[in-house]
């Protein structure tokens, strides 16, 4: 019972800890920050929305995709971003996206418009990212290592439910030749308490018959002292 509980509770902790993150990677809005090292006011979005991501209302609302357009690359992707989102070509930084939205620049007088913003794309259960096809998966985000991490811990605690369920399962092969030596001993005990039994009933039926032998041979005595008594009478 207690391996079953055990197995019972692994399941549990590995649904507990699974589902949720996997709900969360998929339903969570990507916020695209296009930035450079070098510009203080991307310094200051970045710093917002690290501070955004400890809110407990939207921690779980969001994840920001971060691209540092120093890089060819990134920086034909913020172009990209921007004529996608009808913005034509951008001039500076920081650029970013939220839902159907973008932000030429960032500003803390945008801050309650960028929660609405992300608030309103995450009850939105219609909405389809238009940077998606753009973007594609990067490495940016750190779904990657959360996936990595929970694919770890799923793996140990499956693992754990499989090495138990065989645990239980040799146990159980191993008790059952136990039993049956236990009623093989029983069945012998039982012959030999019966075996002892017709024993102690010959022993006492043997006495009986040795006196029976006793008493034909007194009667075999007297039976001659008679006979002896008869010639003495004839001879006198």
């Amino acid at each position: 019972m207690k391996k079953k509980s055990l197995i019972v509770l692994l399941l549990t902790m590995a649904f507990l800890f699974v589902a949720p993150k996997a709900v969360f990677a998929q339903e969570k809005v990507k916020v695209y920050l296009f930035r450079s090292d070098t510009c203080p006011i991307c310094q200051k979005a970045v710093a917002f929305f690290n501070e955004l991501a400890e809110d407990e209302e939207y921690k779980d609302m969001f994840e920001l995709v971060d691209f540092e357009v120093s890089s060819s690359k990134n920086a034909k992707l913020m172009n990209e971003a921007s004529e996608a989102m009808g913005d034509g070509e951008v001039s500076g930084v920081p650029y970013i996206v939220i839902g159907d939205r973008s932000f030429g620049g960032y500003t803390s007088s945008w801050d309650d418009d960028i929660k609405e913003e992300i608030k309103t794309t995450y009850e939105d259960e219609s909405f389809v990212d238009p940077l998606k096809d753009i973007v594609g998966e990067t490495d940016n985000s750190n779904d990657t290592l959360i996936t990595v991490g929970v694919l770890a811990v799923a793996v140990v605690l499956i693992g754990g439910v499989i090495f138990l369920a065989r645990r239980g399962s040799e146990s159980s092969l191993e008790e059952e030749p136990k039993e049956a030596i236990v009623e093989e001993k029983k069945e012998e005990v039982k012959e030999e308490i019966k075996e002892e039994a017709k024993k102690e009933d010959v022993q006492e039926k043997k006495p009986s018959s040795k006196k029976k032998t006793v008493s034909k041979t007194s009667s075999k005595k007297v039976t001659g002292t008679k006979s002896t008594t008869k010639k003495n009478q004839k001879r006198k």
